[in-house]
């Protein structure tokens, strides 16, 4: 176990985990002594295996995932973002935005979109401001 979270990263690691018949889902590598594990989750641990949970579950799910299944989470966030549209994935990609904070990973077309928003009302701005100031 401990070679595999050398290979993949650390404890608490942020992570898209996938399980079959579902899209890759917001995830955390954890340590299998970290309080809240279920027992029985605990007795169902396979070889080349590591515990993950699963975000934006209530309760947390936990399950033993090989490397495979497992990806960083900021490196593929524009690939599996858009995965899912259910409550339970958005309220894990906001739970992993409270945890990252300023580090989240925003899409690019989402920033570009933003900022294209942003000069559209700069320049009606402008135009009120040189109309207004035209009648006067």
């Amino acid at each position: 176990l401990e070679l595999l979270v050398d290979m993949f990263g650390q404890y608490h690691d942020l992570i898209w985990a996938r399980m079959a018949s579902f899209p890759y889902w917001p995830a955390q590598v954890m340590d299998p002594a970290s309080p809240g594990v279920p027992r029985s989750v605990l007795k169902e641990k396979k070889p080349g295996t590591v515990l993950v949970r699963f975000f934006g579950e209530d309760p947390p799910s936990y399950n033993w995932l090989g490397m495979n299944n497992i990806r960083p989470f900021k490196e593929y966030y524009d690939e599996y973002s858009r995965a899912s549209k259910s409550v339970a994935f958005l309220k894990g990609l906001e739970e992993m935005r409270e945890i990252l904070g300023d580090e989240f990973p925003v899409k690019k077309e989402f920033s570009s979109q933003r900022a294209s928003q942003k000069a559209v009302k700069r320049k009606r701005a402008d135009y009120s401001d040189s109309e207004s100031s035209e009648t006067s």
